[in-house]
C-alpha cells in the first residue's frame, strides 16, 4: 500500500504573489506601456520585429513566423545568438507582449520554473553561435505562438523583448546565465481569423501523415509535431497524447509543449491521465512530472513560479510534498499497469518509476514509496534494461552503481544482451554503450571482459578502438600481439587505423622489429592516427628510436591541412596513448606555436598530465601572455591589435591556460592562488570566471 498523502494541496496557505493577466488596454495605454519599456533600451543595439513574409492574417492555431533584425551603431561592441533553451525548446531570453493579454497568454506560463524547482534540477540546453552586431542586420526567425497562444479571433498588437544581446562577452567564454539588458522592439499588428474547423482538420491530417511517413526525415517530423502543438482543437489534443512516445526527444518536446500549453488545461490533464495506462504508451519522466505540475497548478491557480523559485527551503519543501501527493496516486496505478504494457512501453514506464523514486534526489528527498516497492522496481529495472531507449539505457549503464549488489548470474545475461544489441546502434551511440557495458562486465567477470574485448578487436573494422577500451585495460599477450600485428601488416588503411593506437597502448616489445618494418615504409607520412599509435609504441618500448622519429613527424603533421587524429595535434594524440618526458617536451615547445589550435592543444596535453615541468611551462606561458596583452582592451584597442587578438584566438588561449591551472589541486578552491591567476587575466570574462571559482 502507498502511504496516505501527508498534505492536502488545496489546504496549503503560503505567501505567494498572485500574477493576474491585465484587463483589455486602449491603444493609448498600450503605446504608453511600450514607450516606457523601450525608453530603457541600452544605447547602441536595435531590435526590429516583423511578420515573416509580410503576411498579417492567420488561422486560429496556425504557426505565426516572425523575424528579428538586430543591428548596432558600434560594430563589434554587441553580440547575439548564443541561447539557453528550456525543456520545450523555447529561448529563456525571449518575451512577447500583447495588447490583449487575456486572449493571448503565454502557453507555458510558469510551468518549467515550477517543474525545475520542485524536481530539484534545472535543465537547460545551450545552442547557437555568437554573431557580432553591426549596422548590417543579423536576422533571426521565431514562432510567435510558441510564446503567445492566441485564443480568440481579432486584431492584436505585439512587441518583443529579448535579453540575448550582450556586450563585452567573447564567444569563447561561458554563456551568460540571465542574459543581457532587455532590448524592446517596435510594435507589429496581426489578425487572427475566426475558427475554421475544416482548415484545422486538414492541417492536422497532413501533419499526422508527415509524422507517420517521414521516418527518415527528422526535420519534417519535428515541423509536423510543432504544427500539431499549435493547433488548439480537441482532435489535436488527442493526437498529441497518442503520438507522444517518450523515445523521440525532438518530436516529444513539441508534443509535450502542446499538451502543457493547451488552452483547456483540465481537458489536457484528463487526456494525459487516460494515456498513462495505455498498453503501448511508455510513461517518461518528463510526461509524468509535467502532468503532476499541471494538476498542481489547476488546484492552486495562484501559485507563483517566481515566488516559489525564491522561497525559503521549508516553503519549497511543502510544495514538493504537495507534488508528491499528486504523484502517488499515479504511481499506485502505474506500478501494476506497467506489467500489461508492451516491452518498450513497460521498459520506459518502469525506468521512470524507479528513477524518480530511488535515484532522483528531490533536493535529497526521494518520493516516499515503501522500501519493498522500491526494491521491486530495482529488480524490474535490471530486467528491462535491454528494452530502454538508447539515451536512457546509456545513462543507466554508465551509472551502474544501483545494480551493484545483484548477483553476477542475474546481471551478466542482461549485460551480454545489451552488448550484442545495444539500443543506440541505429543512432550512432552504440560505441559508448558498448564501452560502458564492457567496463561493467569486466568488473563482474574479468575473464569474460577480456574475451569480449579480444573478439571485438579481431573483427574487421573493429568497433572498439583504444579510446573505447580505455576504461577496460587489455591484458598484453602473444595472442593479442598476433591479432594486432596481423591488422598492421595487412596494410588496409582502416584496419591499420584501428590497430595502431592499440599497439601503442598494449603491444609487447616482442613486436618491435615487425612494427618498425611497417613504420619505415612511410615514416612520418602515415595518417595521423596510425602515426600516433606507432610512435606511442616506440616511445614506450624503444625510447631512443621514438625520440629520433618524433620531431620529423610533428613537423610533417603540422603542415598537413587536416589530421585524422581525434586531437588537433600529433603530440596531443600520442599523449592520449602514452606520456613521457619526450612527449612533454614536445608539448611545451608547442605552447608557442603560431597556430592557435596547436597551442591550445598543447595546453590541454600539459594540463591533463600536470607534472611539475608541465605546470611551470603553463604558468610561464600565462605570464608571457599577460606581458604581451596587458594593455589590450576589446573596446578601445586599434583595429590592428583587435584583428591580431581575434585571428589568433587569444581569448580562447587565455581561458584555456587559466582553466588548466585553476583545475590543479594547488589552485582549486584556493582563493589566494586563484587571485594570482586573476591578476594575470587581461579581460573581464577571464577574471569573472576565476572569481566564480572562489565562491
Amino acid at each position: 500500500m502507498l502511504p496516505r498523502p501527508r498534505i492536502l494541496v488545496a489546504a496549503l496557505a503560503l505567501p505567494f504573489v498572485i500574477l493576474l493577466a491585465g484587463s483589455a488596454q486602449t491603444p493609448a495605454d498600450f503605446d504608453a506601456q511600450h514607450a516606457e519599456a523601450a525608453s530603457h533600451n541600452p544605447p547602441g543595439p536595435h531590435l526590429e520585429l516583423s511578420l515573416a513574409g509580410g503576411r498579417a492574417q492567420f488561422h486560429l492555431g496556425e504557426r505565426i513566423p516572425v523575424e528579428y533584425r538586430l543591428t548596432a551603431d558600434d560594430p563589434g561592441k554587441y553580440r547575439c545568438g548564443y541561447l539557453w533553451y528550456d525543456l520545450s525548446g523555447r529561448s529563456r531570453f525571449e518575451t512577447f507582449v500583447s495588447d490583449r493579454p487575456e486572449d493571448s497568454a503565454d502557453p507555458l506560463t510558469s510551468h518549467w520554473t515550477i517543474w525545475e524547482t520542485l524536481y530539484g534540477l534545472r535543465v537547460t540546453r545551450r545552442a547557437g553561435t555568437w554573431n557580432k552586431l553591426s549596422q548590417t542586420a543579423v536576422t533571426e526567425s521565431w514562432d510567435l505562438n510558441e510564446y503567445l497562444r492566441f485564443d480568440k479571433p481579432g486584431k492584436y498588437r505585439v512587441y518583443a523583448i529579448t535579453r540575448h544581446v550582450v556586450t563585452d562577452e567573447p564567444h569563447e567564454s561561458e554563456p551568460y546565465d540571465r542574459g543581457g539588458l532587455p532590448l524592446v522592439s517596435n510594435i507589429v499588428e496581426l489578425e487572427i481569423l475566426p475558427g475554421d474547423s475544416a482548415w484545422s482538420a486538414e492541417t492536422l491530417q497532413h501533419a499526422l501523415e508527415t509524422l507517420t511517413l517521414s521516418v527518415r526525415d527528422p526535420r519534417a517530423r519535428v515541423a509536423a509535431a510543432k504544427t500539431i502543438q499549435l493547433l488548439q482543437a480537441p482532435e489535436a489534443l488527442d493526437a498529441m497524447a497518442t503520438h507522444y512516445t517518450g523515445t523521440d526527444r525532438e518530436v516529444d518536446t513539441q508534443l509535450l509543449a502542446g499538451l502543457i500549453g493547451f488552452h483547456d488545461r483540465a481537458a489536457a490533464v484528463k487526456r494525459m491521465e487516460l494515456q498513462l495506462t495505455a498498453p503501448d504508451f511508455g510513461v517518461s519522466r518528463f510526461f509524468l512530472f509535467s502532468l503532476a505540475v499541471m494538476k498542481l497548478q489547476l488546484a492552486n491557480p495562484d501559485l507563483s513560479a517566481e515566488a516559489l523559485l525564491h522561497a525559503e527551503k521549508p516553503v519549497q519543501k511543502q510544495w514538493r510534498h504537495a507534488l508528491f501527493d499528486v504523484l502517488l496516486p499515479y504511481y499506485s496505478q502505474l506500478i501494476p499497469a506497467a506489467e500489461s504494457k508492451s516491452p518498450a512501453a513497460r521498459a520506459l514506464t518502469v525506468d521512470t518509476l524507479f528513477h524518480t523514486s530511488a535515484l532522483e534526489s528531490f533536493d535529497f528527498e526521494r518520493l516516499p514509496l515503501p522500501a519493498e516497492q522500491i526494491e521491486g522496481l530495482r529488480r524490474r529495472e535490471l530486467a528491462i534494461l535491454p528494452d530502454l531507449p538508447h539515451y536512457e539505457q546509456f545513462d543507466r549503464i554508465a551509472n551502474f552503481g544501483w545494480a551493484a549488489n545483484f548477483p553476477p548470474e542475474q546481471v551478466l545475461p542482461v549485460l551480454r544482451k545489451i552488448y550484442e544489441h545495444p539500443a543506440g546502434e541505429l543512432s550512432g551511440d552504440f560505441r559508448q554503450t558498448r564501452n560502458f557495458v564492457l567496463k561493467d562486465i569486466n568488473k563482474i567477470s574479468p575473464e569474460e571482459g577480456q574475451k569480449l574485448l579480444a573478439e571485438a578487436i579481431s573483427e574487421p573494422n573493429a568497433p572498439l578502438t583504444a579510446r573505447e577500451t580505455s576504461g577496460v585495460p587489455l591484458t598484453p599477450s602473444p595472442a593479442l600481439d598476433e591479432m594486432l600485428i596481423a591488422k598492421l601488416e595487412g596494410r588496409r588503411t582502416e584496419e591499420m587505423k584501428s590497430a595502431a593506437p592499440l599497439i601503442g597502448k598494449y603491444a609487447s616489445p616482442a613486436l618491435e622489429e615487425r612494427v618498425r618494418a611497417v613504420y619505415e615504409v612511410e615514416k612520418e607520412a602515415w595518417p595521423c592516427d596510425i602515426e600516433a599509435g606507432l610512435l606511442a609504441y616506440f616511445l614506450r618500448v624503444d625510447p631512443p628510436y621514438g625520440a629520433r622519429m618524433l620531431p620529423a613527424a610533428i613537423t610533417y603533421s603540422a603542415a598537413r591541412e587536416r589530421l585524422t587524429c581525434r586531437r588537433p595535434s600529433l603530440a596531443g594524440a600520442i599523449s592520449d596513448l602514452y606520456y613521457s618526458p619526450v612527449v612533454e617536451k614536445a608539448a611545451i615547445a608547442q605552447l608557442d606555436d603560431s597556430s592557435p589550435v596547436l597551442a591550445q592543444d598543447a595546453v590541454r596535453t600539459l594540463g591533463n598530465h600536470a607534472s611539475d615541468a608541465a605546470v611551470a611551462a603553463l604558468l610561464d606561458r600565462l605570464h608571457r601572455f599577460h606581458e604581451e596583452w596587458k594593455d589590450f582592451d576589446p573596446q578601445k584597442s586599434p583595429p590592428e591589435s583587435l584583428g591580431k587578438w581575434e585571428s589568433g584566438r587569444q581569448a580562447a588561449l587565455q581561458m584555456d591556460l587559466v582553466r588548466a591551472l585553476a583545475r590543479l589541486p594547488d589552485y582549486r578552491r584556493n582563493p589566494g592562488k586563484l587571485a594570482e591567476l586573476a591578476a594575470l587575466c587581461v579581460t573581464d570574462p577571464c577574471r569573472a570566471e576565476l572569481q566564480r571559482g572562489t565562491r
